[in-house]
């Protein structure tokens, strides 16, 4: 009687302990295809960023030989790719720049900034140079107020980023751009004009002239993008505008 007690109370043992390592294993198992699941996830998001990315350089490759029609192509699909690519909506803006569609720019610019506010010190660039587009779209309609306080802010940032010289070509000649597409206010500013406009107009250039000759001494940017970027066109035409770089 005693030993089939005893047989029986380690048959219970072992099977309840055998439930609990069945539920284990289970759990484990459930986890394992949580966390595959997860990868796999992860791998397609950056096989399509990449693809994203690869898309975006041959948009650029296009907008600097000003084919803004198929920048804009390029740029549609990398954002089919990645619907929160904010590099993506800022070359969309500057392609629509270029096609004088000055409203679709504003647009595209606005979401390229608030993707880009979200992590405002790894985007601070794009987001430089998503105020001075917006600000380029605005001088299109005639906006000279919200221009001047993007532009205001680009500048501000711009100066900020030279001053801690991590990449110092391109941080120059993003404050060449600013100063550029700035000494186009005038065009839209009612608050300018007359001698107070000719200072202004011809401060800007200069202060841009000056800082992308100082960019070029950094090896920045290439001829390609020096010819190319429309950011440059209010001073392409002034005596010491660069003819290289």
């Amino acid at each position: 009687m005693r030993r089939s007690s005893l047989y029986l109370g380690f048959s219970i043992f072992f099977m309840v302990f055998a439930g609990f390592v069945a539920v284990k294993a289970k759990r484990h198992h459930f986890r394992c295809q949580e966390r595959a699941a997860e990868c796999s996830v992860l791998q397609l998001g950056l096989e399509h960023t990449r693809a994203a990315d690869e898309l975006i350089h041959q948009g650029y490759v296009c907008a600097m030989l000003r084919d803004y029609a198929q920048t804009a192509s390029f740029v549609r699909g990398a954002l089919e790719q990645d619907p929160n690519h904010a590099e993506a909506y800022c070359m969309l803006g500057y392609a629509q720049r270029g096609l004088n569609d000055f409203h679709g720019a504003e647009a595209n610019y606005t979401i390229a900034i608030l993707l880009a506010e979200k992590d405002p010190i790894t985007h601070r660039r794009l987001l430089i140079d998503a105020l001075t587009g917006r600000a380029a779209a605005y001088l299109g309609q005639g906006r000279g107020q919200s221009a001047r306080l993007d532009l205001d802010r680009a500048l501000a940032m711009a100066l900020q980023q030279a001053q801690q010289g991590k990449s110092p070509g391109a941080e120059l000649y993003q404050l060449a751009c600013v100063y550029s597409v700035r000494s186009g206010l005038h065009r839209v500013d009612r608050k300018l004009s007359g001698t107070s406009m000719s200072r202004q107009v011809y401060s800007d250039q200069m202060e841009a002239i000056d800082y992308l000759k100082r960019a070029q001494r950094k090896n920045y940017p290439d001829a390609m993008h020096l010819q190319g970027d429309q950011d440059l066109d209010p001073i392409r035409n002034h005596t010491r505008f660069p003819s290289g770089s």
